[in-house]
């Protein structure tokens, strides 16, 4: 387990980096463009991109991941096959959301025409990290995906520094121009440094893997459609009911509480390659022992959480005053969602079926717009919204757990329970290198 929380700390380390610059963006955003403001930017460099994403994505994120992890040594061909999927699958998806603005089918009400440009430009490149990020941690190389991470983040911080101080008017169209723009050099930066670190220049992938990668993929994809659009129907709900100053406080909340998943995120990034890779005893001793860290940093982060909660007004402003009550909501449901990863990962990794997830994510949409559409009538549209959210996130847990307990060779419920010295151990050894080498640097 020390090598798996050494890349934990190292994935965790690069997302706080990166975390630290989406916070200062989302600060910038937030105060300098108003709820009104934040809302138009949301809907457009996320919930939009995300929708589309989502549809691109045909399950081969997943895929690369697991094939990367199997088979290394067709990194080449699988590079090649990103690259191709991403270009075909963003042309389509982009071509189809202009077609969708320009023949008003639904989608003109919500998003200026510009805009949905914007998303169409930018979608195979998005698609494109996507696809990498799955590539390099199949392959387990956790530092490559924390720093890319950092450096899409940190350019992205940059260029709103820079439309603040150099753009007058500051109109939100610029700022999310600047996404786009960003999403396109980066992509570029990062399919270079794939091709070069590990040799894994692009080759014709060849129909038989694009098959073989496709037959795993489809599961998948059914999985992810239904579990981005989960992620996205509270967003949906938030607009379509309170507006878009709504959805900017709620996304708010959200978005921090969000944050929750950022270690738990980390120790299953780290954990993937051995989970899928390792013999079935030593995967579901890996898979326990995360369950069980997994539950711990949800308790530690949402104390910090509700401590740290009064801030938010303080630093995004008074009109984000009304965010405080669902992200406090928000974090201790949000923090399950990452012991279900390591579950997932355990099905979709090391069985190679990812037919459970797909159904989990599934089930669990229709979860989500039912608790949505009968809280919000009992507690307002902010409220209720985010404990629709809270209850999807229980069930997630409780369908992933249902299924994973009811294989005969998975562990009964209180190993996942039963805290080991083991848990801890090797995290204790990492802190303290850590410490001994930040000592031995000042003396």
């Amino acid at each position: 387990m020390a090598g798996v929380a050494n890349k934990s700390a190292l994935e965790a380390g690069g997302q706080l980096a990166a975390v630290g610059f989406s916070l200062v963006s989302g600060i910038l955003v937030s105060r300098l463009l108003g709820a009104d403001g934040r809302g138009a930017y949301v809907l457009t460099t996320v919930i939009a991109t995300t929708f589309f994403v989502a549809l691109g994505d045909l399950g081969l994120s997943a895929a690369f991941r697991v094939f990367a992890a199997r088979e290394p040594e067709l990194m080449g061909r699988l590079h090649g096959a990103a690259i191709a999927v991403a270009v075909a699958a963003g042309a389509v998806g982009g071509l189809g959301a202009v077609l969708a603005r320009r023949y008003a089918l639904g989608v003109g009400e919500w998003m200026d025409a510009r805009l949905l440009i914007g998303v169409a430009l930018g979608l195979p490149f998005l698609l494109y990290q996507s696809f990498w990020r799955g590539l390099v941690t199949g392959l387990g190389a956790i530092r490559e995906k924390a720093a890319a991470d950092v450096a899409f983040a940190a350019i992205q911080c940059s260029g709103i520094f820079l439309v603040a101080f150099a753009v007058p008017g500051r109109p939100v169209a610029v700022f999310i121009g600047v996404y786009f723009l960003v999403a396109a050099v980066v992509g570029l930066a990062m399919g270079g440094r794939l091709a070069v670190r590990f040799d894994a220049r692009p080759l014709a992938p060849g129909l038989g893997l694009l098959r073989r990668l496709f037959a795993y993929g489809k599961w998948v994809y059914a999985g992810d459609v239904g579990a981005r659009l989960r992620l996205q129907v509270d967003q949906v709900f938030a607009q379509a009911l309170g507006g878009e100053a709504v959805l900017g406080r709620y996304n708010q909340g959200a978005s921090l509480a969000g944050r929750s998943l950022l270690f738990p995120t980390a120790l299953v990034t780290a954990s993937y390659q051995s989970i899928v890779a390792s013999p079935r005893p030593e995967a579901l001793r890996l898979v326990a022992s995360a369950f069980r860290q997994c539950l711990l940093m949800g308790v530690v982060l949402t104390a910090l959480g509700w401590v740290a909660a009064p801030l938010i007004p303080l630093i995004y402003g008074a009109d984000f005053a009304a965010s405080v009550a669902p992200f406090r909501l928000l974090v201790p449901a949000i923090a399950l969602l990452g012991a279900s990863q390591v579950l997932a990962a355990y099905f979709s990794g090391h069985l190679a079926d990812p037919r459970v997830p797909a159904a989990v994510n599934w089930m669990t949409l229709g979860v989500e717009a039912a608790a949505c559409l009968v809280c919000v009538p009992l507690a307002g549209v902010l409220m209720g919204v985010a404990l629709g959210t809270a209850i999807t996130c229980a069930a997630t847990l409780g369908f992933f757990l249902w299924a994973f307990l009811r294989r005969p060779e998975t562990p009964g419920v209180s190993t996942l329970l039963r805290f080991e010295r083991g848990d801890v151990l090797a995290w204790m050894r990492l802190v303290a290198g850590v410490r001994s080498a930040v000592t031995s640097r000042k003396g």
